[in-house]
């Protein structure tokens, strides 16, 4: 899976492009960049620099009876295979995590976790198969590791989930939930965003990878459903979707924004 494991690499590498189509091109023809997601508990607003490559988040959790809260992200880049995704100093004062994520010949292979005073908390490992993708994840707090298997179509959507536990000598695994899921054929604002995985201590969920937008989640008797709208240039601007920190599965839903720059005309 060569070729779908560097188009998932590209986009957490920095550059956060998002397919858009009209009824005369595909999603190839015509790319636009994430500029916000707003929700009525949140407001992302993405910094780009003159290469195009994310550089900041300016993050803010909106309170009923207080003024916003901000929590700003930075995107640094370390050589050539590295980034770390981190918070600024700010009136946050919990212990805030920071990731690194290590890339190999531009395909991203490891995740990393740490404390804000920089104790490791977990690494996730990620191997490409021809159509699918693993995600080991090994947390450091003596919970056993878990792996998921992502099955793609040939759309570049995750179908399937299969997460599997490994026992206490981590050598057999057991399979112990199954997540299916359908689409649409629009544009996923979600896909590439690495910076949620600073609020997950689970595997992530699918919509970071897919290209289109989940329609439902299947998770054996129960099934959540989402809906969007689109604009005229059939990208998606708005959508009854998971929360942005969810991690394996959707719990809770919220009504998001989606605002967009650089479109190609």
């Amino acid at each position: 899976m060569k070729s779908k494991a560097i188009s998932i690499a590209l986009v957490f590498f920095g550059m956060v492009f998002i397919g858009c189509t009209t009824d005369d091109e595909t999603a190839e023809d015509k790319t636009c960049r994430i500029s916000t997601i707003t929700s009525d508990e949140f407001i992302f607003k993405f910094n780009y620099n003159v290469d195009g490559n994310l550089f900041f988040i300016n993050q803010d959790f909106l309170q009923l009876d207080t003024d916003p809260i901000a929590l700003n992200l930075y995107v640094r880049a370390i050589g050539q295979d590295s980034i770390i995704y981190g918070r600024f100093t700010n009136s946050f004062t919990a212990d805030t995590p920071r990731l690194t994520t290590k890339y190999e010949d531009e395909v991203l292979t490891t995740v990393k976790r740490l404390s804000a005073s920089g104790i490791l908390l977990s690494t996730m490992h990620f191997e490409y198969g021809e159509s699918t993708t693993r995600i080991l994840l090994e947390p450091e707090d003596g919970n056993p590791d878990v792996y998921g298997d992502y099955f793609f179509d040939g759309d570049e959507n995750v179908i399937r989930v299969e997460k599997y536990v490994y026992d206490e000598e981590g050598e057999e695994a057991t399979l112990f939930e199954v997540v299916d899921y359908t689409y649409d054929s629009f544009n996923n604002p979600w896909k590439g965003q690495v910076y949620p995985l600073l609020f997950c201590t689970d595997l992530p969920n699918a919509k970071y990878f897919s290209s289109n937008n989940a329609l439902t989640e299947i998770v054996g008797a129960e099934t959540m459903t989402f809906n969007y709208s689109y604009d005229t240039d059939n990208k998606t601007v708005m959508g009854d979707v998971a929360i942005f920190n969810t991690c394996s599965t959707s719990n809770v839903a919220a009504n998001e924004t989606y605002g967009y720059i650089d479109c190609d005309d």
